[in-house]
């Protein structure tokens, strides 16, 4: 295989995946604002390694959600695009504990009524929150740079 062909296809992967992350954020612009009712919420964690001895952990909520939309009834669980936007570590940078207000969830009960957005195109499709990080942002627009810069190295040698 040569190795121009290698080059070009890392180059189109990149741009691809830098190119889907950032897409949400136009998608979302269209999507239907609605209510829904919380079905069942609780927190869960993940324990993510910070470094060779460090482990830490990273709440986040589970919700289970109904709403209607044009008559119909939908239940869904899906409260963000990537959970890695919305989870909030058990420490700051600096060791420090952080406290329950950062984890907004933790005022919502079964019952409560919670703004959503749904795909008026796919009912079916509903989000809680839309937002994306700005990590995932920068993320996202690394990814493309790459791969516009690998197509361009390609395409001028």
């Amino acid at each position: 295989m040569n190795p121009y062909d290698v080059l070009i296809a890392i180059a189109i992967i990149l741009f691809f995946i830098g190119w889907r992350k950032l897409r949400l954020i136009f998608l979302y612009d269209t999507w239907a604002d609605c209510d829904a009712t919380i079905i069942s919420i609780s927190e869960k964690y993940k324990f993510i390694a910070a470094s060779e001895f460090q482990r830490i952990k990273y709440y986040y909520p589970d919700i289970r959600y109904k709403y209607k939309f044009e008559g119909k009834e939908y239940i869904s669980n899906k409260v963000v695009e990537d959970i890695k936007d919305i989870w909030i570590p058990e420490v700051d940078s600096w060791g420090n504990e952080l406290s329950l207000s950062k984890r907004f969830w933790c005022d919502w009960k079964n019952g409560d009524n919670v703004g959503m957005y749904i795909n008026p195109s796919y009912p079916n499709q509903s989000i809680i929150i839309k937002k994306l990080s700005r990590e995932g942002i920068n993320h996202g627009i690394a990814l493309l740079i790459s791969g516009a810069l690998i197509l361009s190295i390609w395409f001028f040698f």
